[in-house]
């Protein structure tokens, strides 16, 4: 009987041990996974941050574009053939930066 509680103490004293082990385990394994959660964060607040940057660039040119285009509207009032090319042109690059906001806004 002294030899079945001795054996079954050893049981217990070797599940609590590996009761312990799988503990640690979690704990390293969760420890490494905030480690990474942290390190995911911040790559997405520089890469926002980035994001952010080329929105405020893309929209600095639309706008300076527009003003551009005004510019010729108003000086080629008299319609000549050579300024509505410069229009199309300026009208084009607008539409085109307008369409690269819009596609950078949808991947943000």
């Amino acid at each position: 009987n002294n030899s079945e509680a001795a054996g079954l103490q050893a049981q217990v004293k070797s599940l609590c041990g590996e009761i312990e082990a799988v503990k640690r385990a979690k704990q390293e394994e969760t420890a490494s996974l905030r480690k990474d959660a942290r390190a995911l964060k911040g790559e997405l607040r520089t890469v926002t941050a980035a994001h952010d940057q080329q929105v405020v660039a893309l929209k600095a040119q639309v706008k300076a574009l527009e003003i551009e285009l005004e510019s010729a509207k108003m000086a080629t009032e008299d319609g000549g053939a050579e300024s509505d090319g410069t229009l199309a042109e300026l009208q084009d690059s607008i539409a085109q930066l307008q369409a690269e906001l819009s596609f950078t806004r949808q991947a943000k």
